[in-house]
């Protein structure tokens, strides 16, 4: 039978009474403490929150165990909604340091199975569900500067992809690529029937822009449109044409 004992061990910081409790029963492997709000102040250099270290890290026993789960719901209809949300300032002016906001990492010495996937997202829409705006499993975005002093050198991209290669490279001679996108289920003939390999917006046409629409000013069989892009030669144009034919 569940049993709960519970000490008193102080009041929090809002004077509110707090309890050390350990819920057991004959099945429970350890016992825990349940508490609303935690919050962190650790000193400089510190790492606030540890779960599992290098070389005793969490040993996942089954599929459905995690080191961390997080469920929410939610009905509200107005507003930014967040789950989870991190805010990093970055203070110092250097040309030397590598930040990453998070890091996901998967390290394997083995073969793996159906799929690997360092970060995946999913939007579920179910039998009701629809998008009335935009929806997508993964947005970036990147807010350049509003002017000041600096040149503004450097790169700059939405999504940045790169595929280490290292001395005797195992996986090369199988596909590999920068970019693979799949269709998938009973109605994936839909897509086939109606979908786009990407859309372009927010985009205006010219002749020195980046996407070029030469409308009727065209002869039968020339390419309508092109797109610039950027190879290792140099600056370049990609045709495209209002027809199949």
């Amino acid at each position: 039978m569940p049993q709960t004992i519970s000490k008193h061990i102080g009041v929090d910081y809002n004077n509110g009474e707090l309890y050390a409790a350990l819920a057991y029963d004959s099945g429970d492997i350890f016992g825990g403490m349940a508490v609303k709000q935690v919050r962190f102040n650790p000193a400089a250099s510190t790492t606030a929150i540890t779960i599992g270290v290098s070389g005793t890290a969490i040993t996942l026993a089954a599929a459905a165990q995690r080191a961390i789960l997080i469920n929410t719901t939610c009905a509200l209809t107005t507003g930014a909604i967040k789950s989870v949300e991190i805010a990093q300032i970055h203070t110092g002016a250097n040309t030397a340091s590598n930040v990453e906001v998070m890091k996901v990492q998967f390290t394997s010495d083995v073969k793996t199975g159906a799929w690997v996937n360092a970060i995946f997202g999913r939007v579920n829409y179910t039998v009701n569900g629809w998008a009335y705006g935009s929806a997508s499993a993964v947005c970036g975005e990147v807010s350049l500067a509003p002017g000041g002093s600096h040149s503004g050198q450097g790169t700059y991209a939405v999504f940045q992809a790169e595929l280490d290669v290292p001395a005797s490279a195992i996986g090369i001679g199988s596909e590999c690529s920068f970019f693979r996108a799949s269709v998938w289920g009973n109605q994936s003939g839909l897509f086939d029937d109606s979908g786009f390999v990407f859309v372009l917006t927010g985009i205006a046409s010219g002749s020195a822009h980046l996407w070029y629409d030469k409308g009727s000013a065209i002869t039968p069989g020339d390419a309508s449109e092109w797109l610039r892009i950027k190879t290792p030669g140099g600056t370049r144009y990609l045709m495209l044409y209002d027809s199949p034919s």
